[in-house]
């Protein structure tokens, strides 16, 4: 399993983007760990 430490600024908008990638990524590498 691979990790992904995801860090970001603290807006709506940015926390917004940070879940549409997440999402992204789970739906491509559906074993990754997303934190």
């Amino acid at each position: 399993m691979k990790v992904l430490t995801v860090a970001t600024r603290g807006g709506a908008l940015a926390v917004t983007q940070t879940e549409v990638v997440s999402s992204a990524l789970k739906k491509i590498y559906p074993d990754i760990k997303i934190r």
